[in-house]
C-alpha cells in the first residue's frame, strides 16, 4: 500500500468542495462527508503506516516536475517513513475524532457547511506537508494550513474578538514564514534542488559551515512561528477565539507540530552546525519556561491549555536543539493524545456552563464524570506523573539535556515540569472541585462527544509504554544512512562528518533511571502546592499578591510579560510610525519636490511661451504681412492704365515661357530629373 500513500489527502481535498457548495443538503451539513474523508486518510494511513512499521518497507518518489529548469530539480513528490507515519496517524486520527466531536459541539451553528469544508481542507494540507519529499511541496502545505487556520479562528467572523485574533495570527505566522522562505530560496540558489534528501546528500559532499547555519537559523524561524515560540508566540493564546475543535485540531494536536516537523525532517542539515542547534535548543527551553509562568494568572479554560501548549512544543523544540531527536518525536506523539483530550474535554465543559472562565465553573465532578476523568488523565499525563505517556516522553526531552552536559536547559526544564503540575491541576481543581458557582444546571456531554474523550484517554494512557516496544530505534531509523550517530535512546553523540562535532558530555554517566527520579519529586512539589491551594484551601490563593513583590508579580504573568504590548508596539509606533514618517519625509521632500519643480517649470515655460509667441510667432506673421504689402505695392505700380505697357509685358512673357520650354530638357538634366 506504501505506493498509495499519495492517495491518503485526496479524500479530505475532496471533501472541501462537496462540503463548501453541497454540503446543506446532506447529513448534518457536512458532518457525514468530513467523518467519511478523514476515516478514509485513516485507514489509508494505517495500511501505509503497516509497510512501514512491519515489514521496514520506505518510499521517496517523485511524481511531477513542476518547473523545468536545466541544471535544477523541482520536482515534486512523496517520501514515507518512519517520522511520517508518525504524523500520517496523528493527524488522520485527531481529525476524525474532531469531525466526529463536532457533531454535538457545532450543532446548530451557522455556516456548517464551511466549518466543515475548512476543516477537510486543514486536513488535506497537513497531510500533503507531511507527506512531501521536497521543500516547496512541503510550503505549499505550510501555507495552506495557515491560511486553514486563518478562516477557523475566525469562523465566527460576527466576533470582533475572533475577527481580530485570525488576523493577528495569519500576520504573526506570515512574518515566520518570510524567513523560512528566504532559507529555501538560499538553498535552491545554492543547491539546484529542493528535494530533502539531495539537499542532505550535497550537505555531506560540500559541507558549509556558514552557509548551513544561516540557512538552518532562517527555516527554524518559519517554524518559530508556525510553533509559537519566543518571540512569535503571541497568536496562539487570542487564536482560542475560535471554537474550541479548531483549537484542539490545529492549536493543539497537529498544525503548530509543524514547525517541530519541519526541523525533525531536514535533522541533519541543523545538526550540521552546533550554532543553530544552540539557537533551537535554547529558543525552546526559555519559551517553555516563560509559556508555563503565564497559565498561572490566566482564568479562560482555553487560554491555559493554550500556554500548556506553547510551553509543550518549547519542550519539543528544546529536545531537537540538545540532540534529542527520538524523545522530541515522542513527546510530539505523547502530548497529541493528551492536549487533544485536555481541550476537548474543555469544550464538554463550555458546552455545559456556557462559559470559559474557570471562576464559573467548580463542582462539575459529579454531573461529568466521564469528562472529569478523561480530563484528570490528561492533566496527568500532561505533569508527567506515571504511568502516562507525558511521563515517559517530557522526561525523556529532560533527560536529553542532561546527557547534551547543558545544566541551565536541564535545571530550566525540570523547574517548568513543576510549573506545569502546579497550574493544570489548578485548572482541574477550580472545574471540578468545590461548590457549583454558575447558575447552569451542568450536565455529562453527549456519548458523539464523550467517546472521542475515551479513545483519546486511553492513548494517554498507553501510549507512553511504546518506549519499550522500540520506538526510540524505530523513529531514528531513517539516520541510518547518514555519518549521524544516535544512542539506543535515539540521543544525537555525533553530528555530520567533515563538519561535525561531539556533544559534550560534561555530567558523569548515570542510570536512565535516576533523571525521572530526580524530577518525580519536583512535579509531586507542584502537584502539592496546587492540591493544597485550590483544593484543600490550606493556602489562600491570595497570599502572594499580599505583598507589593507579589502584585508586581501577578501584573506581569497577567500581562504576559508585555508581549502584546510590544507586539502593538512594533506595529503602531515602529512600522506604522516609521512609515507614516518615511511617507510624509517623501511627500515633502520628494512629491512637494517634484510639484513645486513643475511649478516653477510651468512659470518658465509660460514666460517662454509667451517670448515666443510675441517674438516668434507674432515676428512671421507680422513679417509675412509687411512682405505680401511690400510686393503689392510693387506690383501695384504695375498697374499704370498704358495699353502699350501691358502689351509689352505679355511679349515678354510669352517669350520668357518659349525660352522655358526649349531649355525645357537641359533644365531637367540640370536639376537631375
Amino acid at each position: 500500500m506504501i505506493e498509495y500513500a499519495w492517495l491518503i489527502p485526496v479524500a479530505p481535498f475532496l471533501a472541501f468542495p462537496i462540503s463548501l457548495f453541497f454540503g446543506k443538503k446532506t447529513w448534518n451539513q457536512g458532518a457525514g462527508i468530513g467523518i467519511i474523508a478523514s476515516t478514509i486518510a485513516l485507514v489509508l494511513s494505517v495500511l501505509v503506516s503497516i509497510d512501514v512499521i512491519v515489514y521496514g518497507v520506505t518510499l521517496d518518489k517523485d511524481y511531477l516536475n513542476w518547473i523545468a529548469l536545466e541544471g535544477y530539480d523541482l520536482s515534486i513528490g512523496i517520501l514515507v517513513d518512519q517520522l511520517t507515519v508518525v504524523m500520517l496517524l496523528v493527524v488522520s486520527l485527531i481529525g476524525l475524532l474532531v469531525n466526529v466531536y463536532s457533531i454535538a459541539y457545532m450543532h446548530g451553528e451557522e455556516g456548517l457547511p464551511r466549518y466543515y469544508a475548512e476543516i477537510s481542507l486543514f486536513i488535506g494540507s497537513m497531510l500533503t506537508l507531511v507527506l512531501s519529499n521536497n521543500l516547496l511541496l512541503l510550503y505549499i502545505g505550510w501555507e495552506l494550513v495557515g491560511l486553514c487556520s486563518y478562516l477557523l479562528i475566525g469562523f465566527w467572523y460576527k466576533r470582533q474578538d475572533a475577527a481580530s485574533a485570525s488576523k493577528k495570527a495569519f500576520i504573526t505566522t506570515r512574518f515566520g514564514d518570510a524567513f523560512m522562505l528566504a532559507g529555501i530560496a538560499l538553498i535552491f540558489a545554492h543547491y539546484h534542488t529542493l528535494n530533502i534528501r539531495k539537499i542532505i546528500d550535497y550537505i555531506l559532499v560540500e559541507p558549509n559551515l556558514w552557509l548551513i547555519t544561516i540557512i538552518g537559523v532562517l527555516l527554524f524561524l518559519g517554524a518559530v512561528g508556525k510553533s509559537a515560540q519566543i518571540p512569535l508566540l503571541g497568536w496562539l493564546w487570542d487564536a482560542m477565539a475560535g471554537p474550541t475543535t479548531v483549537s484542539c485540531l490545529i492549536h493543539s494536536a497537529t498544525m503548530v507540530k509543524a514547525g517541530v516537523y519541519l526541523v525533525a525532517r531536514i535533522y541533519p542539515l541543523f545538526a550540521a552546525s552546533p550554532i543553530t542547534l544552540t539557537v533551537i535548543a535554547y529558543t525552546g527551553g526559555i519559551t517553555a519556561f516563560v509559556a508555563a509562568t503565564m497559565a498561572f494568572a490566566a482564568w479562560d479554560i482555553k487560554k491555559i491549555l493554550a500556554f500548556s501548549t506553547i510551553s509543550q512544543l518549547g519542550y519539543m523544540i528544546m529536545g531537537l536543539g540538545v540532540g534529542g531527536y527520538a524523545a522530541s518525536i515522542f513527546h510530539l506523539l505523547s502530548h497529541s493524545m493528551f492536549k487533544a483530550l485536555l481541550f476537548l474535554g474543555a469544550g464538554s465543559v463550555i458546552h455545559a456552563v456556557g462559559s470559559n472562565d474557570i471562576r464559573k465553573m467548580g463542582g462539575l465532578l459529579k454531573p461529568m464524570k466521564i469528562t472529569a476523568y478523561a480530563m484528570l488523565i490528561g492533566a496527568l499525563s500532561l505533569s508527567g506523573i506515571p504511568p502516562f505517556s507525558g511521563f515517559f516522553s517530557k522526561d525523556l526531552v529532560i533527560e536529553a539535556a542532561y546527557h547534551a552536559g547543558d545544566y541551565f536547559l536541564y535545571y530550566l526544564s525540570v523547574i517548568t515540569a513543576m510549573m506545569t503540575a502546579f497550574y493544570i491541576f489548578r485548572l482541574w481543581f477550580y472545574t471540578f472541585t468545590g461548590d457549583l458557582r454558575s447558575n447552569v444546571h451542568p450536565h455529562e456531554a453527549p456519548k458523539v462527544m464523550t467517546v472521542p474523550l475515551m479513545i483519546l484517554a486511553t492513548g494517554a494512557t498507553i501510549v507512553g509504554f511504546f518506549e519499550y516496544f522500540g520506538f526510540l530505534e524505530f523513529i531514528t531509523e531513517p539516520f541510518i544512512e547518514y555519518p549521524i550517530h544516535m544512542s539506543h535512546e535515539g540521543f544525537l553523540e555525533t553530528a555530520i562528518g567533515a563538519i561535525g562535532f561531539t556533544f559534550s558530555r560534561t555530567l558523569p554517566a548515570i542510570p536512565e533511571f535516576i533523571v525521572p527520579v530526580f524530577t518525580l519529586p519536583f512535579v509531586l512539589i507542584g502537584l502539592g502546592i496546587s492540591t493544597a491551594i485550590y483544593y484543600k484551601h490550606s493556602i489562600s490563593p491570595e497570599v502572594i499578591t499580599r505583598y507589593k513583590f507579589g502584585k508586581v508579580l501577578y501584573h506581569i504573568l497577567e500581562s504576559r510579560y508585555g508581549v502584546d504590548w510590544f507586539y502593538n508596539f512594533i506595529a503602531e509606533k515602529v512600522a506604522y510610525g516609521v512609515f507614516s514618517k518615511a511617507l510624509m519625509a517623501v511627500e515633502y521632500y520628494v512629491i512637494d519636490g517634484i510639484v513645486n519643480a513643475i511649478g516653477k517649470a510651468s512659470i518658465l515655460l509660460a514666460v517662454f511661451s509667451d517670448l515666443f509667441d510675441r517674438y516668434v510667432i507674432d515676428g512671421i506673421v507680422n513679417g509675412i504681412g509687411k512682405v505680401s504689402m511690400a510686393i503689392g505695392d510693387r506690383v501695384r505700380r504695375i498697374q499704370t492704365g498704358i495699353v502699350q505697357n501691358y502689351i509689352s509685358l505679355v511679349a515678354v512673357g510669352i517669350l520668357l515661357l518659349l525660352l522655358i520650354i526649349g531649355y525645357l530638357p537641359q533644365i531637367m538634366m540640370f536639376l537631375g530629373l
